[in-house]
């Protein structure tokens, strides 16, 4: 068993592939003595399509090498996760477990299932967030049901005073040199972007400081062209390479040194929304993949009789709409589409094909690099009128958003073409 070569303290790595503001491997390295580390891989095709997996393994490379600096070794498994969990824990060894929480009901029964476990000591801390739950100024069951309320409450605050700027003495982070034999991304994708910690920073350093685009953040958000319309943290902040707070930290020091406009309080402000859908689900849990979603309605929904065929023609592009079609084969073709992109389809598969907007949110859970389980699933209940701010028909008009963000039509012809 595993328990007889490895250390018995273990960091158990989830959505965190990182070193720097880490809790979980912080607290670790404070314990002393040897340290393993473990990955799992979730191998389900449904869970993971190719170009995540790209993305996660490019990331475990850099993590593996970073590890490296303590002497930690990264053991990385593949399998359904609870069933290599309960296989992989000798119930005869003692193992103390660090790890940062999962908020989502599959990883909470991970953890449920670990801490049934003989002799497993499972030491538990929060991540993920730019304000960790215990930082919030009323519980979870108090969440204001839009998040223009939310936001204000947490503004009242102040997020600064609010958090301990922890940023000093953060260890160096080194790129991995191995190749691990990874196709190259499609040469017209929005996000040619490595995996990893390294690219991660090397990201937020470049997007603030060299360009200097977070200035004009609030006025391009809304592209669909080349690298620099958007931050592109995503990818990075969904599997933890990145962490919210390294980034919050890091606008308020440009903000003081260099200016702050509507485009950084912008980007702070998407990364609330994010914090806010990662509530969203503490608070309702699995009512959020229920097809009337956290308000509950029932949606009677029947679908067309040819469901199966209309699902097809829109995740392959051949919907007869031109956007649509253009961003589904962006999605395709590269596993990253935009924001402006990602509300349009969505809204598509829902009030034009009439089909249930689950489908479009697992696809996208298969298909996206930056997948991200709380805003995927929160976004696409917004869209569908089941999540927060529940408001009737928010349908969006393709044929005029085309109009207004690709008035040339350059973004058609180059998937369509």
């Amino acid at each position: 068993m595993v328990g007889h070569y490895m250390a018995n303290n273990i960091v158990w790595f989830r959505n965190d592939l990182r070193i720097r503001n880490n809790p979980a491997l912080n607290a670790a390295l404070a314990e002393g003595g040897e340290q393993s580390a473990l990955y799992i891989l979730d191998n389900r095709n449904s869970k993971l399509g190719d170009f995540r997996r790209r993305f996660i393994a490019e990331s475990l490379a850099d993590l593996a090498e970073n590890l490296n600096q303590y002497n930690i070794r990264l053991q990385v498994l593949s399998g359904v996760p609870k069933e290599v969990l309960r296989t992989y824990f000798d119930s005869h060894t003692e193992y103390r477990i660090f790890a940062n929480k999962g908020y989502a009901s599959e990883e909470k029964e991970q953890e449920k299932l670990l801490q049934s476990i003989p002799r497993v000591e499972l030491c538990l801390f929060d991540d993920g967030f730019l304000l960790p739950p215990n930082y919030l100024p009323f519980d979870i069951d108090e969440l204001p049901e839009t998040f223009t309320a939310f936001r204000k409450k947490i503004e009242q605050v102040g997020i600064e005073s609010m958090l301990d700027a922890s940023t000093d003495n953060l260890p160096s982070v080194i790129r991995a040199q191995s190749n691990i034999g990874i196709d190259p991304a499609h040469p017209n994708t929005a996000f040619p972007f490595r995996g990893g910690e390294y690219t991660a920073l090397e990201r937020l350093k470049n997007y603030l400081w060299s360009s200097r685009n977070i200035l004009t953040y609030k006025e391009t958000r809304n592209g669909l062209l080349g690298t620099e319309y958007s931050s592109k943290f995503s990818p990075w902040l969904a599997i933890g390479c990145l962490s919210a707070q390294e980034i919050f930290f890091e606008i308020k020091t440009f903000e003081r040194e260099v200016e702050s406009n509507e485009s950084t309080y912008w980007l702070i402000f998407e990364l609330l929304w994010r914090d806010y859908f990662r509530y969203v689900m503490l608070k309702y849990g699995t009512r959020l993949f229920k097809s009337g979603g956290i308000c509950g309605k029932d949606m009677n929904l029947v679908e067309p009789s040819n469901a199966i065929d209309r699902f097809d023609a829109w995740v392959n592009g051949q919907t007869g709409d031109d956007f649509v079609d253009a961003n589904m084969r962006e999605l395709k073709l590269t596993g990253f589409m935009s924001n402006r992109g990602r509300q349009n389809v969505a809204s598509f598969l829902v009030h034009q094909l009439k089909l249930d907007w689950r489908r479009g949110a697992a696809y996208f859970e298969e298909q996206l690099i930056d997948y991200d389980v709380f805003s995927n699933w929160g976004n696409w209940a917004y869209l569908a009128g089941v999540g927060n701010d529940p408001r009737e028909n928010r349908v969006f008009n393709t044929k005029r958003q085309a109009e207004m963000y690709d008035p040339g039509g350059e973004y058609i012809r180059k998937w369509l073409d």
